[in-house]
């Protein structure tokens, strides 16, 4: 696993665990302060490998396209 991958899976389970602490613990402004910092890391993480998402997408439509392409072919008549 890369460790890109790593940080996005720490930073999603960083937000459940303040996301579950709240649902017990509701008037707790400092773990309301922490989910919102978790939530910013994991936007910047996000925004900061914005071209490798895009390009993700891109390969992703690209693939569908080719697909669609092969779709309206009867595999039987290969």
């Amino acid at each position: 696993m890369r460790k890109k991958d790593e940080k996005y899976i720490q930073a999603v389970t960083r937000i459940e665990e303040l996301t579950s602490q709240l649902k017990e613990n509701p008037d707790d402004h400092g773990l309301l302060q922490e989910l919102f910092k978790a939530e910013d890391a994991l936007c910047k993480l996000i925004k900061d490998n914005e071209s490798e998402v895009e390009a993700l997408l891109k390969l992703d439509s690209e693939l569908d396209e080719d697909n669609d392409y092969f779709n309206h072919y009867d595999i039987t008549e290969i």
